[in-house]
């Protein structure tokens, strides 16, 4: 489920959305669905989303960093607006039973690209931004 955030930006109603969401997803399969509230950041820590990703089929949102998550762990992602995982995922829930795996070489390059956009100018002056990723 989106956060208060994303569904002010968007205009919309959290219950209206989610049960679109679902009757869009029954439309086109017969899995179960999980809805994932976002937890607080203790409860984040406590319980990852890589926890629930290992049984994961597919992941739904509306624009979160699960997507993200998602496509790093190699489950599919439908973005249902535009995100940081638009590149390597979907946004079209009729293809929830033949879901879009972006190769691999993609899912590298999306990243590194997203990692290139971490740092400050400084960082990459100083050198913090290469010990970071030569990190082992």
């Amino acid at each position: 489920m989106p956060s208060d955030k994303p569904a002010k930006f968007y205009g919309i109603d959290m219950d209206t959305w989610r049960a679109q969401v679902v009757d869009g997803i029954k439309q086109h399969t017969d899995r179960p669905i999980v809805i994932r509230e976002k937890a607080s950041r203790p409860e984040r820590i406590a319980k990852t989303i890589y926890e629930e990703l290992d049984n994961a089929y597919a992941v739904v949102t509306l624009q979160s960093i699960a997507a993200t998550e998602a496509i790093l762990y190699g489950v599919p992602a439908f973005g249902l607006a535009p995100n940081a995982s638009t590149p390597v995922s979907s946004s079209d829930l009729t293809q929830i039973e033949n879901p879009y795996y972006p190769e691999d070489d993609l899912v590298y390059k999306w990243a590194c690209h997203l990692a290139y956009g971490q740092f400050h100018i400084d960082e990459l002056k100083n050198g913090t931004a290469y010990k970071i990723l030569n990190e082992e």
